[in-house]
């Protein structure tokens, strides 16, 4: 896995800001784990 721009210094895989409002009206954020699988992350509208 290669580093992001805009992470977080002490969590490296989690985005410094919020993931975007999908027009769906769901938040969706990837992260990648050490073994390298990929997981998703929804939220809905606050």
């Amino acid at each position: 896995m290669v580093g992001n721009p805009g992470t977080l210094g002490e969590f490296p895989g989690l985005p410094a800001q919020p993931p975007r409002l999908e027009d769906w009206g769901m938040r969706l954020m990837y992260l990648w784990d050490p073994a390298d699988l990929r997981w998703h992350i929804t939220a809905g509208p606050d």
